[in-house]
Protein backbone atom coordinates (compact mmCIF):
# COMPACT_ATOMS: atom_id res chain seq x y z
CA UNK A 1 0.00 0.00 0.00
CA UNK A 2 1.22 3.14 -1.47
CA UNK A 3 1.76 6.20 1.74
CA UNK A 4 0.60 9.53 1.15
CA UNK A 5 2.74 12.16 2.68
CA UNK A 6 0.80 14.74 4.49
CA UNK A 7 0.78 18.46 3.19
CA UNK A 8 2.11 20.63 5.38
CA UNK A 9 0.47 23.97 5.59
CA UNK A 10 2.54 26.99 4.37
CA UNK A 11 0.05 29.69 5.18
CA UNK A 12 1.75 32.35 7.01
CA UNK A 13 -0.75 34.70 7.75
CA UNK A 14 -2.63 34.71 11.66
CA UNK A 15 -5.71 32.93 12.28
CA UNK A 16 -8.51 34.66 12.88
CA UNK A 17 -9.66 32.71 16.44
CA UNK A 18 -7.64 35.50 18.61
CA UNK A 19 -10.16 38.22 17.48
CA UNK A 20 -13.29 35.98 17.00
CA UNK A 21 -12.31 35.12 20.54
CA UNK A 22 -12.03 38.90 21.98
CA UNK A 23 -14.51 39.68 24.78
CA UNK A 24 -14.96 43.15 25.13
CA UNK A 25 -16.94 46.23 23.15
CA UNK A 26 -16.85 48.83 21.71
CA UNK A 27 -20.12 51.55 22.55
CA UNK A 28 -21.95 54.31 21.78
CA UNK A 29 -23.97 55.73 24.33
CA UNK A 30 -26.26 58.58 24.40
CA UNK A 31 -28.80 60.92 26.50
CA UNK A 32 -29.67 63.83 27.86
CA UNK A 33 -27.86 65.04 30.64
CA UNK A 34 -28.75 63.71 34.25
CA UNK A 35 -30.15 60.30 32.19
CA UNK A 36 -27.36 58.05 33.99
CA UNK A 37 -24.88 57.60 30.89
CA UNK A 38 -21.90 58.77 33.09
CA UNK A 39 -23.45 56.13 35.96
CA UNK A 40 -23.99 53.51 32.87
CA UNK A 41 -19.98 53.98 32.39
CA UNK A 42 -18.93 53.45 35.47
CA UNK A 43 -20.05 49.97 36.18
CA UNK A 44 -18.12 48.99 33.44
CA UNK A 45 -14.91 46.36 34.28
CA UNK A 46 -12.23 48.20 36.29
CA UNK A 47 -9.58 48.91 36.44
CA UNK A 48 -11.03 51.69 34.59
CA UNK A 49 -10.00 55.44 33.21
CA UNK A 50 -12.56 58.10 32.55
CA UNK A 51 -11.19 60.78 30.07
CA UNK A 52 -13.67 63.32 31.10
CA UNK A 53 -14.26 66.48 29.08
CA UNK A 54 -18.17 67.32 30.90
CA UNK A 55 -16.71 68.25 33.79
CA UNK A 56 -19.57 66.90 36.15
CA UNK A 57 -18.06 63.99 37.58
CA UNK A 58 -18.26 64.12 41.58
CA UNK A 59 -21.48 63.44 42.30
CA UNK A 60 -21.65 59.73 39.71
CA UNK A 61 -18.06 58.66 41.07
CA UNK A 62 -19.36 58.26 45.05
CA UNK A 63 -21.22 55.63 44.00
CA UNK A 64 -18.38 53.94 43.34
CA UNK A 65 -15.87 55.00 45.85
CA UNK A 66 -13.25 52.46 46.42
CA UNK A 67 -13.22 50.59 43.24
CA UNK A 68 -10.27 51.12 40.55
CA UNK A 69 -11.44 54.08 38.86
CA UNK A 70 -8.68 56.56 37.31
CA UNK A 71 -9.21 60.17 36.10
CA UNK A 72 -8.15 62.11 33.49
CA UNK A 73 -9.26 66.02 32.97
CA UNK A 74 -9.64 68.01 30.00
CA UNK A 75 -10.63 71.99 29.42
CA UNK A 76 -12.29 72.58 26.25
CA UNK A 77 -11.18 76.05 24.84
CA UNK A 78 -13.57 78.91 24.37
CA UNK A 79 -14.62 79.60 21.18
CA UNK A 80 -14.52 83.19 19.97
CA UNK A 81 -14.49 83.74 16.44
CA UNK A 82 -12.73 86.70 14.46
CA UNK A 83 -12.81 88.11 11.07
CA UNK A 84 -9.56 87.41 9.30
CA UNK A 85 -10.94 88.60 5.82
CA UNK A 86 -13.65 91.32 4.30
CA UNK A 87 -14.41 89.80 0.61
CA UNK A 88 -17.85 92.04 0.80
CA UNK A 89 -21.58 90.97 1.21
CA UNK A 90 -21.40 87.40 2.61
CA UNK A 91 -17.74 86.53 1.57
CA UNK A 92 -16.64 87.41 4.77
CA UNK A 93 -13.80 85.04 5.89
CA UNK A 94 -13.99 84.22 10.05
CA UNK A 95 -11.94 81.79 12.15
CA UNK A 96 -11.69 81.17 15.53
CA UNK A 97 -8.64 82.59 17.44
CA UNK A 98 -5.45 81.51 17.25
CA UNK A 99 -5.29 81.13 20.87
CA UNK A 100 -8.19 79.17 21.27
CA UNK A 101 -6.81 76.96 18.15
CA UNK A 102 -3.37 76.20 20.13
CA UNK A 103 -5.47 75.37 22.94
CA UNK A 104 -7.58 72.38 21.96
CA UNK A 105 -4.34 71.54 19.84
CA UNK A 106 -2.39 70.81 22.84
CA UNK A 107 -5.77 69.17 24.90
CA UNK A 108 -6.27 66.51 21.74
CA UNK A 109 -2.68 65.79 22.37
CA UNK A 110 -3.06 64.86 25.83
CA UNK A 111 -6.06 63.19 25.74
CA UNK A 112 -4.54 60.84 22.49
CA UNK A 113 -1.37 60.73 24.82
CA UNK A 114 -3.40 59.56 27.83
CA UNK A 115 -5.46 57.03 25.65
CA UNK A 116 -2.26 55.44 24.31
CA UNK A 117 -1.06 54.99 27.32
CA UNK A 118 -4.15 53.36 29.24
CA UNK A 119 -4.30 50.90 26.51
CA UNK A 120 -0.65 49.85 26.67
CA UNK A 121 -0.49 49.46 30.39
CA UNK A 122 -4.26 47.30 30.52
CA UNK A 123 -6.55 49.22 31.78
CA UNK A 124 -10.14 47.28 31.12
CA UNK A 125 -12.65 50.17 30.32
CA UNK A 126 -11.91 53.77 29.31
CA UNK A 127 -14.82 55.84 29.33
CA UNK A 128 -14.94 59.07 27.42
CA UNK A 129 -17.48 61.63 29.08
CA UNK A 130 -18.28 63.51 26.70
CA UNK A 131 -17.43 62.43 23.19
CA UNK A 132 -19.36 64.97 21.23
CA UNK A 133 -16.75 67.61 23.05
CA UNK A 134 -13.73 65.66 22.16
CA UNK A 135 -14.87 65.53 18.32
CA UNK A 136 -15.92 69.41 18.91
CA UNK A 137 -12.03 70.25 20.39
CA UNK A 138 -11.04 68.17 17.45
CA UNK A 139 -12.83 69.91 14.55
CA UNK A 140 -11.53 73.26 16.61
CA UNK A 141 -7.88 71.82 16.46
CA UNK A 142 -7.80 70.84 13.23
CA UNK A 143 -10.28 72.84 11.05
CA UNK A 144 -9.91 76.46 13.38
CA UNK A 145 -13.47 76.69 13.38
CA UNK A 146 -17.12 74.93 14.63
CA UNK A 147 -19.68 75.70 11.74
CA UNK A 148 -19.60 76.72 8.28
CA UNK A 149 -16.92 74.58 6.74
CA UNK A 150 -17.58 72.33 4.03
CA UNK A 151 -17.58 68.40 4.45
CA UNK A 152 -14.61 68.65 1.72
CA UNK A 153 -12.38 69.73 4.59
CA UNK A 154 -13.20 67.03 6.83
CA UNK A 155 -11.26 63.57 5.07
CA UNK A 156 -8.54 63.82 7.39
CA UNK A 157 -10.66 64.74 10.33
CA UNK A 158 -12.50 62.14 9.71
CA UNK A 159 -9.22 59.67 9.22
CA UNK A 160 -7.94 60.77 12.32
CA UNK A 161 -10.98 59.43 14.59
CA UNK A 162 -11.40 56.34 12.88
CA UNK A 163 -7.09 56.06 13.28
CA UNK A 164 -8.33 56.49 17.19
CA UNK A 165 -10.73 54.07 17.36
CA UNK A 166 -8.45 51.78 15.79
CA UNK A 167 -6.17 51.92 18.28
CA UNK A 168 -9.31 50.27 20.44
CA UNK A 169 -10.54 47.83 18.05
CA UNK A 170 -7.25 46.22 17.94
CA UNK A 171 -6.97 45.91 21.79
CA UNK A 172 -9.31 44.05 24.36
CA UNK A 173 -10.26 47.41 26.59
CA UNK A 174 -13.99 47.96 26.36
CA UNK A 175 -14.37 51.75 24.88
CA UNK A 176 -17.66 53.51 26.34
CA UNK A 177 -18.29 56.72 24.09
CA UNK A 178 -21.00 58.50 25.80
CA UNK A 179 -22.92 61.89 24.12
CA UNK A 180 -25.42 64.73 24.34
CA UNK A 181 -28.89 64.63 22.35
CA UNK A 182 -28.96 67.95 20.83
CA UNK A 183 -32.11 69.22 18.76
CA UNK A 184 -32.10 68.46 14.80
CA UNK A 185 -32.53 71.13 12.79
CA UNK A 186 -34.27 71.11 9.52
CA UNK A 187 -33.76 73.03 5.85
CA UNK A 188 -35.76 75.27 5.21
CA UNK A 189 -37.55 74.60 1.75
CA UNK A 190 -37.79 78.18 0.77
CA UNK A 191 -33.58 78.87 1.36
CA UNK A 192 -34.30 80.67 4.82
CA UNK A 193 -32.66 79.27 7.97
CA UNK A 194 -32.93 75.73 9.34
CA UNK A 195 -35.11 75.67 12.01
CA UNK A 196 -36.11 72.64 14.71
CA UNK A 197 -37.24 70.11 13.33
CA UNK A 198 -39.02 68.85 17.15
CA UNK A 199 -37.06 65.76 16.70
CA UNK A 200 -33.31 64.86 18.30
CA UNK A 201 -30.03 63.35 17.62
CA UNK A 202 -27.02 62.32 19.34
CA UNK A 203 -24.38 65.00 19.01
CA UNK A 204 -20.89 64.62 17.57
CA UNK A 205 -19.21 62.74 15.03
CA UNK A 206 -21.68 61.44 12.74
CA UNK A 207 -19.93 57.96 11.47
CA UNK A 208 -19.15 56.52 15.23
CA UNK A 209 -22.47 53.81 14.59
CA UNK A 210 -20.50 53.29 11.95
CA UNK A 211 -17.15 52.63 14.51
CA UNK A 212 -19.52 50.97 17.20
CA UNK A 213 -20.12 47.44 18.07
CA UNK A 214 -23.08 48.87 19.77
CA UNK A 215 -25.21 52.01 20.12
CA UNK A 216 -26.90 52.34 23.73
CA UNK A 217 -29.37 55.02 24.46
CA UNK A 218 -30.89 56.07 28.11
CA UNK A 219 -33.73 57.92 29.74
CA UNK A 220 -34.57 58.44 33.15
CA UNK A 221 -38.34 58.07 33.84
CA UNK A 222 -40.30 58.88 36.84
CA UNK A 223 -39.91 61.45 39.54
CA UNK A 224 -38.30 61.26 43.17
CA UNK A 225 -38.27 57.94 44.53
CA UNK A 226 -39.97 56.64 42.02
CA UNK A 227 -36.82 56.86 39.13
CA UNK A 228 -35.92 54.74 36.89
CA UNK A 229 -33.36 54.72 33.81
CA UNK A 230 -34.25 52.33 30.60
CA UNK A 231 -31.54 51.80 28.40
CA UNK A 232 -32.43 50.68 25.02
CA UNK A 233 -29.86 49.10 22.41
CA UNK A 234 -30.40 50.85 19.16
CA UNK A 235 -28.03 48.85 17.09
CA UNK A 236 -25.99 46.00 17.82
CA UNK A 237 -23.96 44.75 14.88
CA UNK A 238 -22.81 41.62 17.06
CA UNK A 239 -26.81 40.40 17.36
CA UNK A 240 -28.76 42.29 15.36
CA UNK A 241 -32.09 40.70 16.90
CA UNK A 242 -31.06 42.48 20.09
CA UNK A 243 -31.92 45.77 18.23
CA UNK A 244 -34.77 47.71 20.27
CA UNK A 245 -34.50 45.84 23.86
CA UNK A 246 -35.55 47.64 26.44
CA UNK A 247 -33.25 46.97 29.75
CA UNK A 248 -34.70 48.79 33.48
CA UNK A 249 -31.49 50.22 35.34
CA UNK A 250 -28.93 48.73 33.71
CA UNK A 251 -25.05 47.92 34.16
CA UNK A 252 -22.57 47.37 31.34
CA UNK A 253 -22.41 43.45 32.52
CA UNK A 254 -26.34 43.57 31.72
CA UNK A 255 -25.22 44.80 28.23
CA UNK A 256 -22.25 42.67 27.83
CA UNK A 257 -24.42 39.34 28.60
CA UNK A 258 -26.96 39.85 26.21
CA UNK A 259 -23.93 40.07 23.48
CA UNK A 260 -21.55 37.46 24.44
CA UNK A 261 -24.49 35.06 26.06
CA UNK A 262 -21.60 32.66 26.23
CA UNK A 263 -19.89 34.62 29.09
CA UNK A 264 -20.72 34.73 32.97
CA UNK A 265 -21.12 37.64 35.13
CA UNK A 266 -18.11 36.97 36.86
CA UNK A 267 -16.24 37.75 33.17
CA UNK A 268 -17.70 41.06 33.55
CA UNK A 269 -16.35 42.49 37.06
Amino acid sequence: MKKTKTKRSTITFERADEEIDRERLIMTVQGWTKNGTTHFGLTAPKPLLVQDINGRLEGTLRKFKGQEIYVTHYKTPETKIHMVADKGPGRSIKTSMPKEVRAAERMIDQFIADFKQAIAEGIRTILWDKANELWDSMRLADLEMLSHVGMEHYGVLNRRMRDLLSMATDSDVNLIMNHDLGEEYAEDPGGGRARPSGRFKRTGWKWMDRQSQLTFELCRQGKTNEVKFIGTILDCGHDPELNGMELENPTFTDVALLVFPETEESDWA
